[in-house]
């Protein structure tokens, strides 16, 4: 049977065997008119990785038109703006998921539901991520809700992705799936999943990922469960050469020092994960940050997946406020009869969970380029939410908050080369960004609750208690703040 054809199937029998469920409403309708200037804000630089100002920002449409200093003559192109007074305020570029898989549930395995995918672009716009990178799904499809919101018939993020995941014969995520999977679906997850056996395997792949108008491609170098099935080494490097041929970045799926080591030296372009199952040398780490790779860690997973395998997982008041109650009331407990290869991947990530912050570090100390990415929708690791709690977990493994906003902005929209430039406040820039109440440097907490959301000019708020919030221009703001005293000289790590 043809690839695409098995996917459609699949997906019409998934959603034939999956009750739908859907959140309240978390944004305001877009409010009216196309132009804004967002007046007496402290600004993020992500290039400097600083907050500079006071300054007014214009926008129209879709894009910035102006970054002046606080109270200087407006541009003929701001003469029709909304005006936003938000003297006090934080004024960031939109936040950036740089590893999701827009289309799922986050719900126990065992407790099949269905959420449509429009919730959960509207739960990472509501924590103020305005792109999002998807790395393994049905291409066509996410091309489809990429179209959507591009245009705004669906109040959502701007989506690059993937396909679906390239892996050896037999290779994750294809045991994992079919033993998640209800009947007759875990039958056909082994045919639809693409796989290389040999060097001859990789031009149709790659095929397939182009046609359905992938944006990179998504490889898997790692086992799950350990005793998997993966790619060798000489075919992900075949691989890796075919893509670049082609022009098409490749993002992989890493989980040992080796794995990153190895993939990092082929010419993978992104490590997706960091390095969960074994501990990272100063020596390896170094190799990494050579090849200038970046990692997205994404934390959040592995500690929601060690909480499973740890019996203590619980819903998060984000978790709450972003997802619908059937989404997560089955997850505290894994039932004694679920998939053996479930227990064994929560167990074996829960004793790993020491390594972690320690990896983190070295990885930093070092100077590979850390990203911020959730792997979000996965059980229990929900749309939003979990970007939010990653910033917190790599701030407490010791990287500057600064470093993490620039890592969660202006760092992925470098790699992917985007056009208009996302993830920075200056003029000809997507007109993604956010209002906080508080400087998020000091207190990331202030991202939970942004007063404005701007996606591609598009403006919305909160809804909070079942109804709207108030708008900014409402609040009493604070005095203005005194411009941020200039960054303390970063110290480089001791040479070894």
């Amino acid at each position: 049977m043809h690839r695409a054809l098995l996917l459609v199937l699949l997906s019409f029998t998934l959603a034939a065997c999956t009750p739908t469920v859907q959140h309240g409403p978390l944004l305001q309708k877009p409010a009216p008119g196309d132009a804004h200037v967002f007046a007496g804000a402290m600004v993020f630089d992500s290039r400097a990785a600083a907050f500079v100002g006071p300054k007014d920002v214009y926008t129209a449409g879709p894009r910035i038109v102006a970054v002046l200093d606080a109270g200087a003559p407006a541009p003929a192109a701001g003469a029709q703006a909304v005006r936003h007074d938000v003297s006090g305020r934080y004024l960031l570029p939109g936040l950036v998921d740089a590893h999701v898989h827009v289309i799922g549930s986050g719900a126990a395995p065992w407790d099949q539901v269905d959420v449509p995918a429009e919730d959960n672009l509207e739960s990472y716009l509501r924590a103020g991520i305005t792109t999002v990178f998807d790395l393994g799904g049905m291409g066509n499809e996410l091309e489809h809700l990429a179209e959507q919101t591009e245009s705004g018939a669906i109040l959502g993020p701007r989506i690059y992705h993937a396909h679906l995941h390239i892996t050896a014969p037999g290779g994750h995520p294809i045991p994992l799936v079919s033993e998640l999977s209800p009947f007759p679906i875990n039958m056909l997850v082994p045919y639809a999943v693409p796989q290389v056996a040999a060097a001859e395997d990789i031009p149709g792949v790659l095929d397939d990922a182009i046609a359905a108008q992938a944006d990179y491609i998504k490889v898997v170098y790692d086992r799950m469960p350990t005793d998997a099935p993966r790619l060798s080494l000489e075919l992900l490097t075949e691989l890796v050469a075919q893509a670049h041929q082609r022009g098409k970045k490749v993002v992989a799926h890493i989980g040992s020092a080796q794995n990153a080591v190895e993939a990092a030296e082929a010419g993978v372009d992104l490590l997706a994960h960091g390095v969960y199952r074994t501990p990272v040398s100063q020596a390896q780490a170094r190799r990494i940050a050579k090849t200038g790779t970046p990692m997205i860690f994404t934390t959040v997973v592995w500690d929601t997946v060690a909480a499973h395998g740890n019996r203590t997982w619980r819903p998060s008041t984000l978790d709450r406020l972003f997802v619908a109650e059937e989404q997560y009331r089955n997850l505290s407990e894994i039932p004694d009869d679920a998939p053996e290869t479930l227990q064994v991947l929560t167990l074996e990530t829960a004793r790993n969970q020491r390594l972690w912050v320690p990896n983190i570090k070295t990885l930093h100390a070092a100077g590979v380029p850390l990203w911020v990415g959730t792997d979000s929708s996965l059980p229990g690791n929900y749309p939003g939410a979990s970007l939010l709690r990653e910033l917190e977990l790599l701030t407490n493994a010791g990287i500057p908050p600064a470093q993490v906003l620039q890592a969660a902005t202006l760092r992925p929209a470098e790699w992917i080369d985007a056009d208009p430039m996302f993830g920075v406040i200056e003029p000809g820039a997507s007109a993604d960004l956010i209002v906080t109440a508080a400087n998020p440097l000091d207190d990331l907490e202030t991202l939970h609750r942004p007063r404005h959301i701007l996606a591609r000019g598009r403006l919305t708020a909160p809804v909070i208690a079942g109804g709207e919030k108030p708008p900014v221009d409402a609040d009493a703001p604070p005095k203005t703040p005194a411009a941020p005293a200039p960054p303390a000289e970063q110290k480089s790590a001791p040479a070894e």
